[in-house]
């Protein structure tokens, strides 16, 4: 009896869905990307089947794939492109009887909100979700502008400089000690010329540098390009722009999850672990070598250019030459997520920041009226602070106060690792508040910051309902797609 009510619910639901279409999600990928990513990410399945114990949010979904270089490449004009790719989405709306929510990635929330008035009954649609995408523009589509590729090999030859002219002994041992008795990892060392850091983070950019340059990207995707000054209102569609800030080492955490997919066992954590490691071992090297320039100083009488000891004046010059070779590595590492904000030309002043200085109370005289004894320095003063009694007339405390300073925080201190925020809301003219975020999630804008304790979502992460990883540093919040399945559910009615 129980085999027979299975096969009726069953038909029924098969009924019903035919009659009242299925609850499904389109997802749309972004830039330089394909459909794979969506279930590399596993965020279909996710939603299908959530992990957290919770309803599903659909039955079934699909995705599309583009590829605008390859379009580029064709003899496609960039209204061409926005065209082929907003019909391609429009098209699997059209073809069916489904409920849709769509979801989209970047630039795959441009064609999306583009393709929507093409569609033909727009009631199907009951919710669409944008993450991370630039509804202002991407000013990482001004390459030429930003000299991207300056800032990069700036730091390409600045990480490298200390390493070419050589390690101090006493820090390669005792990193090669680290690496064998406290970590399953190769010396730090050699992990700089891994896939994971240097070279592959200089290939990566500067391949993404070659094709925006070539194929004149800031044209259609910059702040003033042609798909973001035509992307229409929709007003009577429910949406939500998704977007978020990482936190430091904003490149570092994003070029974790950039390349999770093809590199075992390498997640968060461990990218920001070496990354902290690989600072302290610049700085060991510097701080060695600034040792030796101590030491030699003592034993050179450069003046006079005549050793003390231990051949001590050339040594000088030459420790003092390798210790500013590895002081660039130590800037170049440290100010990392300032140069990177630079090369995705994030650099413009966003929000201000009131900074309070506090003048602590001081005992104040007015000179004017000094005996000239105290002028002239003649004056006893050990005689004064030793007597039992204290100057009274014109001398007297002044009280502490705070001035205040206003300064503008640049967008350095906020971005994805490929935009910051207030490219991502939806609405020219919307204020970005990263210190009021009530007043962010409203019927546009769902901004999730990197200051929350379990916050910090990166460009490539956002797409994810879960995390790939549960540790305290990781963060245990809900990711933004959990956040945000409830409503989901409830513009399909669950």
């Amino acid at each position: 009896m129980s085999k027979s009510l299975v096969i009726i619910f069953h038909i029924l639901l098969i009924l019903t869905n035919s009659i009242f279409g299925a609850n499904k999600a389109l997802f749309v990928h972004g830039f330089d990307s394909d459909a794979g990513t969506w279930a590399d990410k596993d965020t279909p399945q996710d939603f299908e089947n959530p992990p957290d114990g919770q309803t599903s949010i659909i039955s079934e979904s699909e995705s599309i794939t583009y590829d605008i270089f390859d379009f580029a490449t064709n003899g496609y004009s960039a209204t061409d492109i926005q065209n082929s790719i907003e019909d391609q989405i429009a098209a699997v709306i059209n073809d069916s009887d489904d409920n849709w929510i769509i979801v989209a990635h970047s630039l795959g929330g441009i064609f999306s909100r583009g393709a929507i008035p093409k569609i033909s009954d727009q009631s199907k649609i009951k919710g669409f979700i944008t993450l991370g995408t630039p509804h202002q523009g991407a000013p990482a589509a001004n390459v030429q502008d930003n000299d991207a590729q300056g800032f990069i090999n700036t730091f390409s030859e600045e990480t490298l400089a200390g390493p070419n002219v050589g390690a101090s002994m006493w820090s390669t041992l005792a990193n090669i000690f680290s690496a064998i008795s406290n970590w399953e990892l190769e010396p730090l060392v050699a992990i700089l010329y891994t896939d994971d850091f240097i070279v592959a983070g200089y290939e990566e950019a500067k391949g993404y540098i070659g094709d925006a340059t070539t194929y004149n990207v800031r044209s259609f995707l910059g702040p003033q390009g042609d798909w973001i000054t035509n992307l229409p209102q929709l007003d009577n569609i429910a949406h939500r722009a998704i977007f978020g800030a990482e936190k430091s080492p904003t490149m570092i955490r994003w070029l974790s999850e950039f390349n999770w997919a093809g590199t075992e066992g390498y997640i968060e954590p461990d990218y920001v672990k070496y990354y902290e490691e690989i600072k302290d071992w610049y700085s060991d090297n510097y701080w060695t070598f600034d040792n030796w320039v101590n030491w030699y100083e003592i034993g050179c009488w450069e003046f006079f250019d005549v050793d003390i000891f231990w051949n001590a004046c050339d040594n000088l010059a030459t420790a003092r030459y390798k210790r500013s070779e590895w002081k660039k590595g130590v800037d170049a590492w440290n100010n990392i997520d300032v140069t990177w904000s630079e090369v995705i030309g994030a650099g413009a002043p966003l929000y201000y920041t009131t900074i309070p200085t506090w003048h602590p109370r001081e005992w104040f005289c007015d000179p004017s009226d000094w005996d000239p004894a105290i002028r002239d320095g003649s004056f006893d003063f050990e005689s004064l602070f030793l007597a039992d009694w204290v100057v009274t007339g014109d001398c007297y405390w002044e009280e502490g106060y705070y001035t205040y300073q206003t300064v503008a925080t640049p967008a350095s201190n906020k971005n994805d690792g490929l935009i910051q925020p207030n490219a991502a809301l939806w609405n020219v003219g919307d204020e970005w508040t990263p210190d009021n975020l009530d007043n962010m999630r409203n019927q546009d804008n769902y901004y999730y910051s990197d200051t929350e304790a379990n916050g910090g979502w990166n460009h490539s992460e956002i797409i994810r309902y879960t995390r790939i990883y549960d540790e305290p540093e990781a963060g245990t919040a809900n990711t933004p797609l959990q956040r945000n399945a409830d409503w989901m559910r409830l513009r399909f009615g669950n």
